[in-house]
């Protein structure tokens, strides 16, 4: 069988989530994102997957809905697992004001631990954590 490594790629990364939908907005406002085509919010049907574009500086996300899903409780406890969690560059000196804007928007801290190396991981508001850490 012959090998097709070379023209396979990560199309996007999906996050579950009770409200699919207000997930999606929370990213979009922290990325400065754009919906792509076919997810905008206020369609006669809510779409099953809402999908943010890709932009330059990233990969694209895309959201579903999930009755069962369980945030994480990685990194403090270990009992539901982190799973995935995302990692988002943040320019130097620019750390307290990324934290600030994502909590802003409905994040929480769940750890300070990699502060000293320009980390922190946050947990969106259901629950995914994501890390912003301090480039250069």
């Amino acid at each position: 069988m012959a090998s097709v490594g070379g023209q396979l790629r990560v199309r996007q990364t999906v996050l579950d989530a009770r409200d699919h939908r207000a997930l999606a907005e929370f990213y979009r406002r922290l990325l400065a994102a754009r919906y792509a085509p076919g997810s905008e919010p206020g369609q006669e049907e809510e779409p099953r997957f809402i999908e943010l574009e890709a932009s330059d500086a990233g990969v694209a996300l895309a959201f579903q809905v999930s009755a069962t899903h369980q945030a994480p409780d990685w990194p403090d406890q270990h009992r539901v697992p982190a799973q995935a969690h995302l990692d988002i560059d943040v320019p130097p000196g620019q750390l307290d004001r990324a934290i600030e804007y994502a909590r802003s928007l409905g994040a929480s801290i769940r750890s300070t631990a990699e502060r000293a190396e320009g980390g922190v991981v946050l947990a969106d508001p259901a629950g995914h954590p994501f890390c912003l850490l301090e480039t250069g």
